[in-house]
């Protein structure tokens, strides 16, 4: 491999681990509306994997509501009622709120939350068998591998763990700089080697 084809590989090989490092899997926030008539929403209505704090709104102008949030591949409306309410040591509570009366917000401390289906219910007595719950679903987290060669030929493994965009963006910002020093270089190189 010539000089200038080495210099190229190693500014790109570093340009990824500069995209790839400082870019993990950033905090979530969704925001969860309780409401009158037994509605519960949810902002946004899915996540990528990873730590998850759950913005409990009670927007309801009368009724006190909570928040469960439970990991479960039965349907949001097959959960076993005991008593008019979810019987929680039948599930998996991840998260949850105490009891909010009308107008009362509250978070949930920050959870990790793995890939697959969930269920938001409110479980004060009778809200949940009146519809008071919603599908959510965590999804895979954005990332990869990416096989980069070093100035040996060698490949060089970088690691993508982010879940948005802005690591991708990193990326291709850090391969673009990477590869106009690169271009940059060899076009020096290959100068100095010509008027010598």
């Amino acid at each position: 491999m010539s000089v200038p084809a080495r210099l190229t590989a190693l500014l790109i090989a570093a340009g990824a681990l500069l995209a790839t490092s400082g870019t993990g899997v950033a905090q979530q926030t969704v925001k969860v509306s309780l409401a009158s008539v037994f509605v519960i929403s949810a902002d946004p209505s899915n996540v990528a994997a990873g730590s998850v704090i759950f913005q409990a709104n009670n927007n309801d102008t009368f009724l006190t509501h909570n928040l469960r949030v439970i990991k479960t591949d039965l349907p949001p409306s097959g959960l076993t009622v005991v008593n008019f309410q979810v019987d929680e040591t039948l599930v998996n509570v991840v998260a949850s709120t105490s009891n909010l009366l009308a107008s009362q917000s509250e978070s949930t401390a920050a959870v990790t939350l793995a890939t697959g289906n969930y269920v938001l219910i409110c479980n004060i007595p009778s809200h949940y068998t009146a519809g008071m719950f919603l599908g959510f679903e965590v999804t895979q987290a954005v990332g990869g591998i990416a096989e980069l060669p070093d100035a040996a030929g060698t490949p060089v493994e970088t690691v993508n763990t982010s879940n948005g965009n802005a690591g991708v963006v990193a990326g291709v910002a850090a391969a673009a700089i990477a590869g106009a020093v690169a271009l940059g270089g060899a076009a020096w190189y290959t100068r100095r080697r010509w008027l010598r």
